[in-house]
Parts: structure tokens; C-alpha cells; sequence
């Protein structure tokens, strides 16, 4: 059969999957109720580049279909039928349209920096899916809502060095600081004012490492930071990830005689990625509860400088926004189907560390935790005692009650504001622990029902109903 007769046969399965899908459902929870949100971008077909090329993705709300061509082992397909595998993140889109994504999916993350915390916005996926060309369009957009800077960073990571791209490229060494953070020793940063700001990120862009691969005339080999620094103390960081490759993508044509240095450049990409799938991989296992393995972020220095942004917790400290970038194209299936493979992990993981969120209880809280509860206890009536309970909530759940009480007075409080506050935060222990009792029976009694069904030990997603974690394949 002609390709193009089997190109048009595809096309019209194609079309006649996406007229039967029903209205784009919600992402649950809502996308203003989560701290790491993971989207996919499909960018649109390119006349240029995917001339001819069979459609392989549809997006619908959380919802992101891979279609394949059904076929049998020796047997060429002539009939153009497709399976649909479904992949569920917590959004997804097929616009082109920068100024929507930067509304729904980054406005969250610039307002929470602007309020004086920490921001990131992270692009990854393969090469030639659009990761630089929306980063660069979210930094423009951002720039065009006359948001004050008042400085700037920029560096890039290749060949697991760190390149200041802000001091003409300049190594800068890694340290690992006092309290476990890591730290780039010497990275400039750029003061600026209403104007500067464009022109500081050209100069940096002009001096990020790209070449032309089979798969993107302009692909960046390194991975990009830029980092933006507000009056109010908050921070927010654009992340540009080289793109995942394989051996034929890595290789011009018009570059043929680098091939050597261009196949170790490619290796070196690939294994800083793989290092950051595994830890998103065992941040899922982690977020299942049982065992704790250990996430090694000390593998590359990208997994060290993303470590923060890769807290999935509700608690975490990091608004982030996670694009997952795919080509729409057939010939882009395998590498497609990796990138949803790991944001799906990454949704799991945000799921199931919110449930267990729900059933931590006031004696695990943090020092944060407790002056946050205690500021907005009976309508904020003890706000000003909140800056005076720096405690854990297991230090406050062992404290004496007239040790409390003598920090309360001390903090311009009375005896019997000390007196309330105590007896509603051992009631909520008390409460809490009850509850933990509840959800323990209940997970005892799913277990030997679904033993009794099927006989194993249900997956640990199901009981804490981290209800995004299998992909499921349908039939068209």
C-alpha cells in the first residue's frame, strides 16, 4: 500500500478517536491547589520538519492518548487501525499559544516568588519538542507584565561542570554548605533595572552551548538556569533541561566530523537525565510510605542544583511547574512515551505525598507548621504569639504545660492564651492519632479483600489512592 494512502487511513482513525472522546475532565485536585504541578506541552506539527509524519498524540485536559499502529509480528499494517495508550498528568495541551500556557501553568509560580518565595519552572523532554522555545517565550511574557528584577543569574550545566554564562562562560566549582545545600561558588549576579533585564538573558542565551542535530537545527547542549531575583526577596527560576537523545538525532549531517565529540556530548546528557529519573523514581517509591530508600541526588550536579525543586511534599518550600515536552509525530513515539512514563511518576509522587500529608500529624510538624497553626488559630486571635513557637510539633507535644505557658507570657501573651493554645494542639494529637487508627484498620481490611479476590498484597498507589499511576491502553 502507498505511504500516503496509509498516512490518510491513520489520519481518519485518528480523527474518529478524538470525536468520541468525551469533554475534558478536571484535573483533580484543582491546578491552584497543588505545589508541583506537571503539565505536558504537545507542540504542534511543523510543516517544515514533520512533513508527512503520521499524528501520534491527543490532548484532552489531564488526559494525554499515544497512538500507535496496530500490528502483528511480521505482518505490515494496511489498514491504519491504532491502539491509544493514555498517560494522566494533572494538565496537558496541544495550543500553541505561549501566552495561554504562561496564564494557567507559570502566573501561579511568578505570583507565589513576587510574595517572597521561591519559584521554578522546569522544561524537559526530547530534543526538538519546544522545551527553549516556551522557556524564552515565558521569560518574554513575564518581562511584558512590568515585574521589577533587581538582579539576575544565569549559568549552564555541560559536561556536569557549571559555566557562568553571565562572566563569559567561567567554571564555577559545586560546595556542599553547613546545612546540606548546595551551593555555586562565584556565580555572578547581575543587578538590573526596569529595561536591563532583556538584554542580561540575550547576553546569556548568546553564550549557551547548541548544535545542529538531525532532530533540531538549533538543539542546546547544556542545561539552562535563569534565575530572577524580586524586591521582595523570592526568587524564581526558569530551568531549560538538554534534551534526551538518541544516537542517529545526536549526529548532523553537516557536522559529521565531530561525530566522536558529539556522540560523548550526547552520553553525558543522557546520563545526567537518567540521573534524574531515578530520583524522580524512587521520590514515588519514597512518597508510598514503607521503607525510605535512599534518592541519589549527589549522582550529577544537575540532581544536586534540582534537588529543592524535586520536593514533591505539600510542605515544600518551592512552587514548581513541571513541562513535560513531546513531538507529535509517529517517529517520535519511543522517546514520547519515556517522557510521560517519568511525569506520570512525578504526578504519583505529588498524589501520594499529598494523601499521606492528610494524615500527618501535629507531632510531626515542623517549627513552620506550628507558627502557621498557631497564627491562624480562632481567626488569627494568636497571631502575635506565632514568631514564639520556633518548636517542632514533637518538642510541643512533650513539652510541660507551665514550660509553655512561661513562653507565652514571654512572648506578651497570658496564662490563659498559653492555657488554650496547649489544650487545642494535644487535642488535635489526640484526634489525629485517633484517625491514624481508623486508616489502619481500613487498609487492613482493603488488603484482605482484595487478597481474597486476587491474592496478593494491593500496590501501595491503590491504598493511598495515588490514583494516576497506571497507563491504561485502549482500543479505538
Amino acid at each position: 500500500m502507498e505511504n500516503q494512502q496509509l498516512h490518510e487511513l491513520h489520519e481518519a482513525h485518528v480523527r474518529s478517536f478524538r470525536a468520541k472522546m468525551p469533554v475534558a475532565p478536571e484535573s483533580k485536585p484543582p491546578l491552584s491547589e497543588l505545589q508541583s504541578t506537571v503539565v505536558c506541552r504537545c507542540r504542534p506539527l511543523l510543516p517544515d520538519h514533520d512533513n508527512g509524519s503520521f499524528q501520534a498524540v491527543t490532548t484532552n485536559g489531564p488526559n494525554i492518548y499515544v497512538h500507535k499502529e496496530v500490528s502483528k509480528a511480521g505482518l505490515v499494517n494496511t489498514t491504519g487501525k491504532i491502539n491509544s495508550k493514555k498517560f494522566q498528568l494533572h494538565a496537558s495541551t496541544s495550543d500553541g499559544d505561549d501566552q495561554s500556557i504562561y496564564d494557567l501553568f507559570v502566573q501561579a509560580v511568578v505570583e507565589k516568588s513576587t510574595a517572597g518565595g521561591i519559584g521554578c519552572v522546569l522544561a524537559y523532554g526530547q530534543t526538538g519538542a519546544g522545551k527553549t522555545h516556551t522557556i524564552e517565550a515565558m521569560m518574554e511574557i513575564m518581562f511584558g507584565t512590568g515585574i521589577e528584577i533587581v538582579a539576575v543569574s544565569c549559568f549552564e550545566i555541560r559536561s556536569d561542570e557549571v559555566h557562568d554564562l553571565l562572566n563569559d562562560g567561567e567554571e564555577l566549582r559545586v560546595l556542599t554548605g553547613a546545612e546540606g545545600t548546595d551551593n555555586i561558588v562565584g556565580l555572578k549576579k547581575v543587578e538590573t533595572v526596569e529595561g536591563e533585564v532583556t538584554e542580561v538573558v540575550g547576553r546569556a542565551k548568546s553564550l549557551r552551548s547548541t548544535a545542529s542535530t538531525n532532530a533540531n537545527d538549533q538543539s542546546s547542549r547544556s542545561h539552562a538556569f535563569y534565575t530572577f531575583f524580586l524586591p521582595s526577596g523570592g526568587s524564581l527560576t526558569f530551568v531549560d533541561l538538554a534534551g534526551s537523545e538518541n544516537k542517529a538525532d545526536a549526529i548532523s549531517h553537516s557536522e559529521s566530523e565531530n561525530a566522536d565529540e558529539r556522540l560523548k556530548e550526547m552520553k553525558e546528557i543522557n546520563k545526567s537525565l537518567g540521573d534524574l529519573k531515578e530520583c524522580i523514581r524512587l521520590t514515588l517509591v519514597n512518597s508510598k510510605g514503607g521503607k525510605q530508600q535512599h534518592i541519589p541526588y549527589r549522582r550529577s550536579v544537575l540532581t544536586r542544583l534540582l534537588r529543592t525543586s524535586l520536593d514533591v511534599s505539600p510542605t515544600s518550600e518551592v512552587k514548581t511547574t513541571f513541562l513535560c515536552h513531546v513531538a507529535p509525530t509517529r517517529r517520535s513515539l519511543p522517546m514520547t512515551i519515556n517522557s510521560l512514563n517519568y511525569a506520570e511518576q512525578m504526578v504519583s509522587a505529588t498524589n501520594a505525598a499529598r494523601e499521606a500529608a492528610k494524615f500527618k500529624g501535629p507531632e510531626k510538624w515542623s517549627p513552620k507548621m506550628v507558627a502557621s497553626w498557631v497564627e491562624k488559630l480562632d481567626g488569627g486571635k494568636y497571631a502575635k504569639l506565632a514568631e514564639s513557637m520556633h518548636m517542632s510539633g514533637k518538642i510541643f507535644q512533650t513539652m510541660w504545660l507551665n514550660d509553655f505557658i512561661k513562653r507565652v507570657c514571654a512572648a506578651g501573651g497570658s496564662e490563659a492564651d498559653g492555657n488554650y493554645i496547649y489544650e487545642k494542639f494535644h487535642d488535635l494529637v489526640a484526634e489525629s492519632k485517633k484517625k491514624k487508627k481508623i486508616k489502619k484498620v481500613e487498609e487492613v481490611t482493603i488488603e484482605i479483600v482484595e487478597g481474597k479476590k486476587t491474592g496478593p498484597k494491593p500496590d501501595a498507589a491503590v491504598m493511598y489512592g495515588a490514583g494516576f499511576s497506571a497507563a491504561c491502553v485502549e482500543n479505538s
